[in-house]
């Protein structure tokens, strides 16, 4: 990785952080949820739903930063063929 694109945000770090976070916190939640099925049965079912909500979390966030780079190879792709277009003109 470019240290350059890292100082000035061109290329995201957080996508790759998150997938972390998300596998670290899964087995906590599951772990807790173990735990929890000795103090109450409802436990299970809650799990159950931290660990869907967790998912959708860490994937709305992936979501956004894979739009964030959608949006700027289209942007960088629209200002190269401006570029092409003006030196075919000149």
């Amino acid at each position: 990785m470019d240290i350059n694109s890292w100082l000035f945000f061109d290329k995201m770090i957080t996508p790759r952080i998150i997938r972390i976070v998300y596998w670290v916190l899964l087995f906590l939640t599951i772990l807790s949820g173990i735990l929890g099925v000795f103090i109450n049965p409802v436990s299970i079912i809650i799990t159950v739903i931290s660990i869907i909500i967790l998912r959708i979390s860490c994937e709305v966030v992936i979501l956004m930063f894979s739009i964030y780079q959608q949006i700027k190879r289209i942007a960088d792709n629209i200002s190269t063929d401006r570029a092409e277009k003006s030196d075919m003109h000149n």
